[in-house]
């Protein structure tokens, strides 16, 4: 019963402390797309000092284009990579504008769409970007007090003192 309404870039909410802000699909970026996945909603959130970056299905095409309009303010500590780890995804320019220190991917068990890329894979081990998989992890649970980053999977645990940024 609740109204709704399509979020574009530039939309943002705010709550105990914690910000979202929609970076994309932007009515300009969207006009000319084919590729649903391109116009992915992709949510910077923000918690004391630190940020997350989730990316749904985006591809090159919309990475590029975050690339271009934000920059180093796409830098986040945590990223969930777009479009599963595929190919058409996690490009070289946008990892290094995000430098995150950990990446999540959701990608499913022996996939026939044979994800996650291995350049991808790669491309994060280049960086020293601390990969955790939903295939290989199950669930990952990351948790944050504004200052520490905890993150926890499989019976594991990693914490990850505040940034130097």
């Amino acid at each position: 019963a609740r109204p709704w309404r399509r979020v574009a870039a530039g939309d943002s909410v705010r709550f105990d402390g914690v910000s979202v802000e929609v970076l994309a699909p932007d009515s300009a970026w969207l006009a000319g797309l084919d590729d649903p996945n391109e116009a992915s909603v992709v949510l910077r959130v923000t918690y004391g000092q630190r940020r997350f970056l989730f990316t749904g299905d985006a591809e090159a095409g919309e990475e590029g284009w975050l690339v271009r309009r934000y920059g180093a303010a796409l830098r986040a500590d945590v990223l969930k990579l777009g479009h599963h780890g595929s190919a058409t995804s996690s490009t070289a320019v946008f990892l290094d504008a995000v430098q995150p220190r950990v990446a999540l991917l959701s990608v499913g068990v022996a996939n026939s769409y044979g994800h996650p890329s291995p350049r991808v894979l790669q491309s994060l081990d280049e960086r020293g970007v601390h990969l955790l998989r939903t295939d290989d992890d199950g669930t990952i649970v990351v948790s944050t007090d504004g200052s520490v980053l905890e993150v926890r999977a499989d019976g594991r645990r990693w914490s990850y003192a505040p940034p130097t940024r």
